[in-house]
């Protein structure tokens, strides 16, 4: 019988585990890292910037209007992009 086959699966199994588990924890730390609030330095120069409404709009090369970029409704949509909650049975 050869038990190195079962030893080598179990092995790489165990490898695929930690790796994963190492990956989902960097990922963690990383989006952690991105929520801490600015240096004292930092909060002068966000007070600042000019506000969105303020800002010309950008233009293509062509004259157009640049609409490309991320855009938030849920200020002008508010129950469309409510979390819904679930409702626990009453005892």
């Amino acid at each position: 019988m050869d038990s190195g086959d079962g030893t080598k699966k179990r092995f790489v199994s165990y490898g695929v585990v930690a790796l994963s588990t190492l990956g989902v924890l960097l990922l963690l730390l990383m989006a952690g890292a991105q929520n801490k609030p600015p240096a004292a330095g930092q909060k002068k120069a966000a007070a600042a910037e000019v506000k969105p409404e303020d800002k010309p709009t950008p233009h293509l090369a062509d004259g157009h209007p640049d609409f490309s970029g991320f855009y938030n409704n849920t200020d002008r949509y508010p129950r469309r992009f409510r979390r819904r909650r679930r409702r626990r049975p009453r005892d």
